[in-house]
Parts: structure tokens; sequence; C-alpha cells
């Protein structure tokens, strides 16, 4: 009973005591609530390439007037990766610091298909563009009028060689489309942000690594590369024969043709002609020899500026004209001579000669 008693006289006071100390852990939640140091006073993020960090934070719907320990982690990791372009979203906070670390998926490219923007990634997967986003598609190349399967292959190929299709690659590239070719049905025409036109198979692509390597080659305008990745070479072709349509290219290597039986038949004309004037020839050599060795003898002959030792000048290769055996080929549009074994581009007035070794072509001087 006397227990009781003291039990009943003391209560009151630990509840005065119990009372008392909620309401000072009250009011120090309140003031911290209110203080700057509950909110975020550091945003930091890294990883992202598609978004800005500005737009991962609008995602995670997070600011510097957020409460730090208010907003649980996985809920704001959640919210980012509800996104169908980010993969993977973690979230650390440390003091008043809150830190996104962001994985997206790689973009290859985009398209448009009944007037909706997707985005293709490398796991062939084709992602709508929301239109706040729609900012985030100057990072990557147009892919214009590509079936479903050849987009799986540009994805497949994309992501089998992604150590050499970097995004940086992938950013140099303002287009990509389908390009018709006798000799390829794979063919690509790839049109570059500085202009300059690229050609490759699918099987190719990866040889876009070296974009910044084959700029060395490019002199003057209208010059289009050829990337050729069995052979690892890159060739430098003239642009207006491949922009040519199939039926332009057969009426340009028809005309061609006609061209070549023309220049034949004249040199045919001259061979019969000349026959001739070559008696008359060698009596004109027989007797300027007479005269230069009469010359000698008389010890009279004076010799060339610069002594014996003057430089004799080099030897060129012949004119076009000179050598009546020309062939059009399906390679770039060259021309064959099996007499000579040289090649001759029409586009440029060059001859060439295939370099076994390199598995190239050589200007020949």
């Amino acid at each position: 009973m006397d227990r009781l008693k003291r039990l009943l006289k003391t209560w009151p006071v630990r509840r005065l005591y119990l009372l008392s100390g909620l309401i000072m852990l009250l009011a120090a939640l309140g003031v911290y609530y209110l203080s700057p140091d509950s909110r975020v006073q550091v945003l930091a993020c890294e990883g992202n390439y598609l978004f800005t960090d500005t737009q991962i934070y609008q995602m995670a719907g997070v600011s510097t007037s957020t409460r730090i320990w208010l907003t649980p982690g996985f809920w704001i990791e959640g919210k980012i990766r509800s996104n169908p372009l980010i993969e993977t979203a973690n979230v650390t906070r440390s003091g008043n610091r809150m830190s996104f670390e962001i994985r997206e998926k790689n973009v290859i490219g985009y398209y448009v298909r009944d007037g909706q923007d997707y985005m293709l990634t490398n796991d062939g997967e084709s992602v709508p563009i929301d239109p706040s986003y729609l900012r985030s598609i100057l990072h990557f190349p147009l892919l214009s009028d590509f079936t479903d399967e050849q987009l799986e292959q540009i994805a497949r190929e994309f992501r089998d060689n992604s150590d050499w299709l970097t995004r940086d690659v992938t950013a140099q590239i303002a287009e990509i489309v389908p390009y018709k070719a006798s000799y390829d049905d794979n063919m690509l025409r790839i049109t570059m942000q500085d202009g300059n036109v690229v050609f490759s198979s699918m099987d190719d692509l990866a040889m876009m690594t070296h974009y910044e390597d084959m700029l060395q080659q490019l002199r003057g305008q209208s010059v289009c590369l050829l990337l050729d990745r069995e052979n690892s070479a890159i060739n430098k072709v003239a642009c207006d024969y491949l922009n040519m349509s199939q039926e332009e290219r057969e009426a340009y290597r028809a005309q061609l043709q006609e061209e070549l039986e023309r220049k034949a038949a004249e040199k045919e004309q001259q061979a019969a002609t000349g026959k001739d004037s070559a008696k008359d020839q060698d009596k004109d050599k027989e007797t300027d020899s007479e005269k230069t060795d009469a010359s000698a003898d008389d010890g009279q002959q004076e010799e060339p500026a610069g002594g014996q030792d003057a430089q004799q000048p080099e030897t060129q290769v012949p004119g076009y004209e000179a050598y009546d055996d020309w062939q059009v080929t399906d390679i770039f549009d060259y021309q064959y001579s099996p007499s000579s074994d040289l090649y001759y581009d029409p586009h440029q007035g060059l001859f060439l000669k295939w370099d076994e070794a390199a598995q190239d072509f050589t200007v020949v001087e």
C-alpha cells in the first residue's frame, strides 16, 4: 500500500519530465526542419550523357530545397529508373551532399515512324522520345528509310563493336541512309556532321573509328571515302559517281564505253596513216645521225649545261591515249589497261597501280 501511494505521488512528476522531453525533441526537430542544414546544399551527377544534370534532378524530384534525410534514396532511384532511357541509378547522401550515379542506355541513332520519334539502342530496342527530351537527339544520327530488319542489323553491329563505335564516333555522324550498290545490297551512305560523306557496308561500320585519320586523306571538295574492313583499307573516291542513281551510273558507263571505243578507232586510224610517214622519218633520222657523227669528229659538239652529270628529266607515265586496251571495271568506275597493268580514274585524271602488299591503290606520277 505504501509503495502504491509513493508511486501515485511521483507519477505526475515523471509525466511532466516525459512531456518536457517530448516538447524539447519536437522543438529540436522543428528547428532542424526550418534550418538550412536540413536541406540539400550540393547536388552532383555523373555518368549521364543523354540528359543534363538539371533533367536528372527533375526526374528525381529533388532540388536545393529538398530535405536530405526526409527523402528516401530508393524512392528517388525508382523515379529516375522509370525513364526508358535510364538503365541504372544510384543515389548516395553524405552530409548535405546528394550524389547521383547514372548509367544510360547506349543510343546509336533515332528514326521517325508514323510521325513518332524513336531512339534506337544498341540492344535493338526502340524507345519513344518524350517531346521534352527532343534536344537529346542532337547527339545522334538520323536513320532514314531502313526496314526493321536493317535497324536490327545496324544495332547489332554497334553492339558487337562497342569498343570502336563509341559515343564520340556516333556524335560525329549526322545521317545514315541505305545506298544501293551493284556489288553490295547492304551499303550505307554516311553523312558526317562536317559535311563529308563516307560509304560503308554494314559489316565495315567498325572502320568509322578511324574517321579522324580519314580526314587526312580528304583534299579539295566533293571527296568521299569508301571503307573496306576486309582489306583494312580506306579509299578516296569521287562523290559525283557514287551519288548517281543506278540508271545514271549505267548510262554513264555506256557513254564511257563508247568514248573508249571511239578513241581506240582513232588510234587505229592514226597507226595506219603513220606507216606512210615512217620511211621519211627514218631517212631524216639517218641524215641527223650523219650530221651528229660529223660534228663529233670535228670536236665541235658542245656539252649541255651542267656537263655530263646534268640531271635528266624523270620518266613520266604516257598519256591516256598511249594505251588502246582500256576496259571499264566495277572498281569505283576505274578503267584498266592489261598491257600496262595500270588503272585510270576518269574523275580525277589519275593513273593508279594496285599495291598487293598494302592491299590498296597508289597514285603513279
